[in-house]
């Protein structure tokens, strides 16, 4: 029974949303590395990444970058 027009096809998963990636494929293969590092190896005292957290990072690694 579909739930809206075009059925299941209409309720299928669609790709994710925002804007697309800024960052070269070195740039998130560091920023993985450093993530994977884990919170605590940049002052924090809890193994908790929040986006805050994230952005305060890139901003001190990478001055002038927007995020």
């Amino acid at each position: 029974m579909p739930w809206r027009p075009g059925g299941r096809a209409a309720l299928a998963s669609k790709e994710a949303g925002g804007a697309r990636c800024k960052l070269a494929p070195a740039q998130v293969a560091e920023l993985e590395a450093v993530l994977d590092a884990g919170p605590a190896s940049w002052g924090w005292v809890d193994q908790c990444w929040t986006l805050t957290r994230i952005a305060e990072l890139i901003r001190r690694e990478a001055p002038g970058q927007r995020c």
